[in-house]
């Protein structure tokens, strides 16, 4: 059986993102949830050429591991 969107408890990431980062997003920002590496690069490569002023990306690896 596979997984269904009733199944799958939804997840308000901008409120998840905010209580994280200890902050909050401001108007006329965009946050865009990547997962896939070609999907990420593709995405920032986009955004540095359609720059008008200034980019920032900030990056997030949640991942099991010796310090997780």
């Amino acid at each position: 059986m596979t997984a269904s969107a009733e199944q799958v408890p939804a997840v308000d990431w901008e409120a998840l993102l905010c209580a994280y980062v200890g902050g909050h997003f401001t108007d006329g920002n965009r946050v865009e949830m990547l997962s896939r590496g070609r999907e990420i690069f593709n995405a920032m490569l986009e955004a540095i050429r359609n720059a008008r002023r200034n980019i920032y990306f900030l990056s997030y690896i949640f991942a099991k591991g010796r310090l997780a």
